[in-house]
């Protein structure tokens, strides 16, 4: 608090009690408020000295709130994806599903946490970079699935080519009381 009309000549701020404390019973959800600091001051203008109090607070951030929201969620998730390695590859099915919504959970709590939980700002935040990290980690495995699948693909494409050459160099032989009732 500043006074611009009154000069100290005219008025001293003074806090009434030193540093008081506000209301245990005050709480937020994210943060944990350390003590509140006050000090007293004179601030120097070409106009004048004037009169000034301040008011500090500091807040630390509560860990267990991201822990439970952000980082245990994209572990799981990542971990998640993994278990696609342990399923068959003609599994095509189970291994598609899973793919897809580990892909699309890691995206819906990617755009999530910067929705409303985080204030917005113009730098990448450590948060950011891990949840990135982890949408990495889950589209790899859904990207190593694809890649397997093309390869045997190609592999299954040059041994149908091989068995259909095979097959038309091979004369059928059939016995001779079988051609009498085949014509």
């Amino acid at each position: 608090f500043l006074s611009y009309s009154f000069t100290t000549d005219d008025i001293v701020y003074e806090w009434k009690e030193k540093n008081k404390t506000l209301s245990e019973s005050v709480e937020i959800a994210q943060f944990t408020l350390k003590p509140v600091s006050t000090h007293q001051d004179v601030s120097s203008y070409v106009t004048g000295n004037y009169s000034v109090l301040g008011l500090r607070f500091e807040f630390t951030r509560r860990i267990g709130h991201y822990l439970t929201r952000v980082y245990i969620p994209a572990i799981l998730i990542a971990c998640m994806s993994w278990l696609s390695f342990f399923i068959d590859r003609k599994s095509v099915p189970a291994r598609v599903a899973l793919s897809i919504m580990t892909v699309l959970t890691i995206t819906t709590l990617l755009i999530g946490v910067g929705q409303g939980s985080l204030p917005v700002v113009s730098y990448v935040k450590a948060v950011d970079c891990y949840l990135i990290f982890c949408y990495i980690f889950v589209f790899g495995a859904f990207a190593e699935y694809a890649i397997v699948n093309s390869i045997e693909r190609g592999h299954k494409s040059t041994e149908h080519r091989v068995n259909s050459r095979e097959i038309t160099n091979l004369r059928i032989i059939t016995p001779t009381f079988l051609q009498d009732h085949c014509r």
